[in-house]
């Protein structure tokens, strides 16, 4: 069931989480962390507490690398697990796999999106699931965008400090504080 096995090594224990996402979206159940620090990570089934689905990785700093030191995975929640749960989790692995394959812009289809979990993870999602993921990344970047607009006044004034005789111009459409244009005349 699992790829990984007992006394193997992984870079870190954030590359044993995602292996183990992984598997828990191919295999339909959701992980818990249920601990967690600098030295380890232990993973449970999220799906019932009762679960004897236990992996754990413990970092070694003077080896430089992670080693899961236990693994119990067996699940006998599978057949209960609340479906929420399970959606829940794979819309939460796919708002982090799909950015890492794809740009997803406003001219990008749901069937692209479907189209490369398909291929690179072996998954198939529903439309409703590509149209949510590229819906919530679209939603991620323009915030990022509208925090990075934010700093245009700091950043000229800066560059104007910085440089004698720059002539720096920033224009928003002041009724809905849309960025418009941008100008800079170096000296």
């Amino acid at each position: 069931m699992t790829p990984l096995a007992v006394g193997d090594h992984v870079e870190s224990l954030s590359t044993f989480e995602d292996v183990l996402r992984e598997l828990s979206v191919k295999e339909n159940f959701d992980l818990k962390v249920h601990k967690s620090d600098k030295t380890r990570v232990i993973l449970t089934c999220r799906s019932s507490d009762s679960c004897p689905f236990r992996a754990r990785c413990n970092w070694f700093p003077d080896q430089d690398k992670a080693i899961l030191t236990s693994l119990h995975s067996e699940h006998t929640c599978l057949e209960n697990a609340p479906v929420k749960q399970i959606y829940t989790s794979l819309m939460a692995w796919l708002i982090v796999k799909v950015p890492k394959l794809l740009t997803v812009t406003s001219q990008t289809s749901t069937k692209d999106i479907m189209d490369l979990v398909k291929k690179q993870h072996d998954h198939t999602i529903e439309l409703q699931q590509a149209q949510k993921v590229k819906v919530a990344l679209l939603n991620n970047n323009l915030a990022v965008h509208a925090n990075d607009f934010q700093k245009l006044p700091a950043y000229l004034d800066a560059l104007v400090a910085a440089n004698k005789g720059v002539y720096t111009k920033l224009l928003i459409k002041d009724d809905e504080k849309i960025f418009y244009r941008i100008f800079i005349c170096l000296s």
